[in-house]
């Protein structure tokens, strides 16, 4: 509280009153002049007069003069008691002794009136609550003493006395009273900021829950509000509403991470946020649930104008770091009216992006969800659902595919492959590992495949065959949990493949996990090679054993640019000391040719499919060929 504010503050509670309180004592004061006029002295009531005009409006200048409140204190004191004084004595010495009686009645009854109507503060009318009675006193004594002045005066000094002596405990106590003030200001002012503190910080919190912190659209709990809030309010009016629910993500969002950083991703989102916000406006609610995964939530939408709006979002490039950057992404659109379940509608979205993403022509700007596609997702969940149950019965296990010499036939290492025993035969990977990575299980059939790997190296060994190599797929971010699960033997003849796309977006955490798995005696294999960006690259930065050469290679060997990548990787795994191994072949003339291009092993249905581990057991015990030179060992003469 400021000084001037703190003198206001004091001084108003010692305010005496208004200049209407001092005419009317003017008015007074004129009333008394005119019942006394024929029985005093005329000069007399005249002085009287004068001193009370000019003393009465004393108070009323002290009170609004610009002065510190310690120096107005003394001021109004003074002010008071000559006015107080002049009330009680002046009459005495105005009137003749025949009169008097009637004039101290007077002035009795005119300082009554004044504190009365004069006085509006507290201070005041305890100052004149004193002065009346001495003054009333000082009047009883003119008419019981001999000698009454001295009296009367005695009487006035000593309510006077105590009426001052009032007034410095009524300024103390204010004085306090305002510092109390002036401390609760502080508090209120310190309370109030906390409370703005706490404003802000819940208005914060609010936003850390509903919405997301980098692109500032809702986070999966906004978007599960919203619906909340729809479905309420469907239930209250008891009404159809329609919902819209488009899915939108970005192509190669990965691979601006990987490449580029995670910053410069980061800067995508934020520029694809605000797009989408100029674009949709106040017609839907956007959320980001993780990743490049945005969705646009809206009622009573038509379904095609929501995918034109949103396929506007990739048709100028995006600047980013003042760079312009193109970027396209996949869009699917799907409608239900409540009641519905917002995961089934989001299935049915999420549905349409795939449908729209796995399209070879991307003119099609978005993907909405129709009867086809719903039939599919049935047959979809059916699928999950039939497989989880067979996966925990046992149905699904390694079966081996023989990887053999080209020159021999001779059944040198197996590929573990996945099938799914099912009453209508097995299906390969292909057809269902999707599924297994939606359920979270690729973690548990790599679990399985080693245990299983583990039991054909025994049943080999009690068949007299030692050191037979198999290889399992591994995704590199399984390694640790099998490490950690497994016995170190376990690892121990084994080929562990891996692709690039698994192993690029973090190189170092992966080759110390390969490091270990080959300290305990397997060795890894770069599958699929030659398919991706980086394979190059990956021959040096990770710690592997052997190429596996991708099947589209093998198929187009006529092809001069496919035999050329051939050639080339072959050389490369001859100047590494790497293995070399041709996957997919299919035909002898394949053989031939890689063979005569210096590939020594290979694999694919020119020898075996994938066939029940014990069957392969049966094979390698036998010594079984496989392929063209086993046909070649049949024909030759005995």
């Amino acid at each position: 509280m400021g000084m001037h504010d703190r003198d206001a503050l004091l001084r108003s509670r010692f305010e005496v009153g208004s200049t209407a309180a001092c005419a009317f004592t003017y008015v007074v004061i004129a009333v008394v002049l005119v019942w006394l006029w024929g029985a005093s002295s005329h000069l007399g009531l005249l002085i009287w007069a004068v001193a009370l005009g000019v003393l009465s409006p004393m108070p009323l200048f002290v009170q609004r003069s610009s002065v510190s409140f310690a120096v107005w204190f003394k001021l109004e004191t003074f002010a008071e008691a000559a006015l107080g004084t002049a009330w009680a004595l002046l009459p005495l010495l105005a009137m003749p002794e025949e009169m008097l009686e009637r004039g101290l009645l007077s002035g009795v009854l005119l300082a009554v009136l004044v504190a009365s109507s004069a006085s509006s503060s507290q201070f005041m009318k305890i100052h004149l609550s004193f002065v009346v009675p001495f003054t009333t006193l000082s009047a009883m004594a003119y008419l019981v003493a001999d000698n009454p002045l001295p009296v009367a005066s005695l009487f006035l000094v000593i309510g006077l006395a105590f009426s001052l002596s009032m007034a410095a405990d009524f300024r103390a106590t204010h004085l306090q009273l305002v510092d109390l003030l002036d401390t609760n200001e502080d508090l209120v002012t310190e309370l109030g900021a906390e409370h703005e503190a706490l404003i802000a910080a819940n208005e914060k919190l609010d936003r850390q829950a509903w919405f997301d912190p980098l692109t500032g659209l809702h986070n999966r709990a906004g978007m599960a509000r919203y619906f909340e809030e729809v479905s309420n309010a469907a239930t209250a009016s008891d009404s159809e509403v329609k919902i819209t629910v488009a899915y939108l993500d970005l192509d190669g969002f990965k691979q601006i991470n990987d490449q580029k950083g995670h910053r410069v991703g980061d800067l995508v989102l934020i520029a694809v946020a605000d797009r989408l916000r100029d674009i949709v406006g106040d017609s839907g609610t956007l959320c980001r649930l993780g990743g490049d995964e945005i969705t646009l939530l809206g009622q009573d939408l038509v379904p095609e104008r929501v995918g034109e709006k949103l396929a506007q979002v990739f048709d100028d490039p995006f600047h980013i770091e003042g760079q312009p950057m193109r970027i396209r992404g996949g869009i699917g659109v799907a409608s239900a009216s409540f009641p519905c379940s917002p995961e089934e509608l989001m299935r049915f979205a999420d549905r349409a992006l795939y449908r729209h993403k796995a399209r070879s022509d991307r003119d099609v700007r978005y993907q909405i969800f129709d009867t086809d596609m719903l039939q599919e997702l049935r047959e979809h969940e059916t699928t999950e659902r039939q497989l989880a149950a067979d996966f925990d019965a046992g149905r699904v296990n390694a079966w081996l595919q023989p990887i053999v010499e080209i020159e021999t036939g001779k059944i040198i290492a197996a590929e573990a492959l996945a099938r799914w025993e099912r009453p209508d035969g097995a299906l390969s990977a292909a057809g269902f590992v999707s599924h297994l990575a939606e359920q979270h299980l690729l973690g548990e059939l790599a679990d399985r495949t080693l245990s299983q790997m583990e039991d054909v190296r025994l049943a080999l060994a009690a068949g007299g065959v030692s050191d037979f190599e198999t290889s399992v797929n591994v995704p590199p971010s399984e390694i640790a949990g099998l490490l950690r699960r497994h016995d170190p033997s376990r690892f121990h003849n084994v080929l562990l493949e891996i692709t690039e796309d698994e192993a690029v977006p973090d190189k170092v955490r992966v080759a110390e996990a390969l490091n270990k798995v080959r300290h305990l005696g397997a060795k890894v294999l770069l599958d699929d090679f030659g398919t991706g960006f980086s394979s190059l690259a990956l021959t040096t930065a990770l710690p592997i054993d052997g190429l596996k050469i991708d099947g589209s290679f093998v198929q187009d060997l006529s092809d001069d640019r496919a035999r050329s990548v051939v050639s080339a990787t072959i050389s490369l795994g001859q100047s590494l000391g790497l293995m070399v191994i041709a996957e997919g072949v299919e035909s002898p003339m394949q053989a031939h040719r890689l063979l005569d291009m210096g590939v020594t092993h290979a694999q694919g249905f020119l020898y075996s499919p994938a066939v029940p581990t014990d069957k392969l057991i049966e094979w390698v015990i036998a010594g079984k060929r496989l392929g063209p030179a086993a046909a070649k060992l049949e024909q030759a003469p005995s």
